[in-house]
C-alpha cells in the first residue's frame, strides 16, 4: 500500500519501479488525467483511489492487468468518451463515478 492522499500532487511519476504495489491512494490531490504512461510498470496494482482530484479523462488503464477497483468519485469527468477505455478492462470489477457530471447520465447506475 502506498498512501499519497492529500499531497497536492499534480502528476503521477516515478512509480514504474513499484512492480509489486497492490494499492495506490492518490485521493485529494490535483491530478487532471490518468493514462498508462503515468502508471506503467504497476502490473500488480489491484486498487487505485483517485477520488477528489480534477481528473477529466482516463486513458489506457486497461493495460493494468490486475486492476480490480478504480475510484474516480468527485472529479471532473463529464462524458463517456473520456473514460471509454475502461470498457476494455477485463479485470475491473468496481468503478465509482459519483460526484461527476457523468453520473447524472441515464445509463449510469
Amino acid at each position: 500500500v502506498l498512501d499519497l492522499h492529500g499531497n497536492q500532487i499534480t502528476k503521477i511519476e516515478n512509480v514504474s519501479h513499484l512492480c509489486d504495489l497492490r494499492v495506490l491512494n492518490l485521493a485529494r490531490n490535483l491530478l487532471s488525467h490518468v493514462d498508462n504512461h503515468n502508471l506503467s510498470g504497476l502490473d500488480s496494482l489491484t486498487e487505485l483511489n483517485l477520488r477528489h482530484n480534477q481528473i477529466t479523462f482516463v486513458r489506457d488503464v486497461d493495460n493494468l492487468p490486475c486492476l480490480q477497483r478504480l475510484f474516480l468519485s468527485f472529479n471532473n469527468i463529464s462524458t463517456f468518451e473520456s473514460v471509454c477505455c475502461l470498457a476494455d478492462s477485463s479485470s475491473l470489477s468496481d468503478i465509482t463515478f459519483d460526484g461527476n457530471s457523468i453520473a447524472q447520465e441515464s445509463w449510469y447506475k
